[in-house]
């Protein structure tokens, strides 16, 4: 059963693969925190507003090709000390896995 303060359907695994947020600005270099098969948080430090759909590449090490996957921004952290706690970047949810 899933905790009332935890909203998520799948585990997260703290992963560190690179990624390139393609948006409708310039793309983001970027690289995840964690991820699940339903979204990842991308660490950033010019996250991408709520609600923005984006398409991702993501390079997950020794496997080829890299994959791209089109993603909402569910939500976004700008703001506090990014460090390990409250990092600055954005949650993506997957839209077509």
């Amino acid at each position: 059963m899933l905790n009332p303060r935890e909203r998520r359907k799948y585990h997260r695994t703290e992963v560190k693969w690179p990624v390139i947020v393609k948006h409708s600005k310039k793309p983001l270099e970027s690289e995840t925190i964690n991820a699940s098969a339903a979204g990842a948080f991308i660490r950033c430090g010019k996250p991408i507003k709520p609600k923005e759909i984006v398409e991702i590449v993501i390079k997950i090490p020794d496997i080829e090709p890299p994959f791209e996957i089109i993603g909402e921004v569910m939500w976004s952290n700008t703001y506090g000390p990014d460090d390990s706690i409250t990092p600055h970047g954005m949650g993506v949810q997957f839209k077509n896995i």
